[in-house]
């Protein structure tokens, strides 16, 4: 069980984000069927990250098709339709230390490093 996701069901102080997210989940398409899985373990904060877009399209007016499992979301509305497949960008177990690490090389080697993996993978 993920860490994010057993403090956000076992803390008092957060029953309002809680009942949030369950209203959330009311209207929410799970297109690839995997959703609750991984919202409760490794993916927690894809999924998170998931809901926010959701919440954010639905309240700007767009129509969603979530008809097919990718990418996360087609939305359609006056100014068109567009696809967005939502990821994020996980911490390294060993992450370089900033302050030991010029900046300009953290930049330039370890930032593209951290989001070329992940949008190859979702590329696959």
């Amino acid at each position: 069980m993920n860490p994010g996701f057993r403090h956000l069901i076992s803390q008092r102080g957060l029953s309002s984000a809680r009942e949030l997210l369950a209203e959330l989940m009311h209207y929410f398409e799970d297109a690839d069927r995997n959703f609750v899985r991984e919202f409760q373990s490794g993916g927690f904060d894809a999924r998170i990250w998931e809901l926010y877009l959701f919440a954010l399209f639905t309240e700007l007016g767009y129509g969603l098709d979530r008809s097919h499992a990718a990418p996360d979301f087609h939305c359609q509305g006056l100014l068109g339709d567009f696809f967005v497949e939502a990821t994020t960008v996980n911490p390294s177990a060993d992450p370089p230390k900033i302050e030991e690490t010029p900046q300009l090389d953290y930049f330039q080697h370890y930032v593209p490093r951290k989001f070329g993996s992940v949008l190859f993978f979702k590329t696959k």
